[in-house]
């Protein structure tokens, strides 16, 4: 459950977040409740335990972007597209 997010937020009295319906029903479960936020709220950390991948595992998976500067070229002579992506997109490096 992406907690942070306010669309999970009834707005219309009696008001409810689905973080606490997914709390309380997993509660009453014997089950655990796995939150997800880039940034947790308050009640969010007072409930549990908070826990940060690695970074470098994660950054892992990550596409990796390469910046082609092509300012330099004029657009209504050359392709659309970089010579490098051209290259790379007809070779079997993809």
């Amino acid at each position: 459950l992406d907690e942070h997010d306010e669309a999970y937020q009834q707005e219309q009295s009696p008001t409810w977040h689905a973080r606490d319906v997914a709390a309380e029903r997993a509660r009453r479960a014997g089950a655990p409740c796995t939150l997800v936020s880039p940034c947790p709220t308050l009640e969010a950390l007072a409930w549990g335990e908070l826990v940060v991948d690695d970074r470098g595992r994660e950054r892992a998976a990550w596409s990796r972007v390469e910046v082609v500067d092509q300012r330099e070229l004029d657009p209504s002579l050359g392709p659309l597209f970089s010579p490098r992506l051209v290259d790379l997109l007809r070779s079997d490096q993809r």
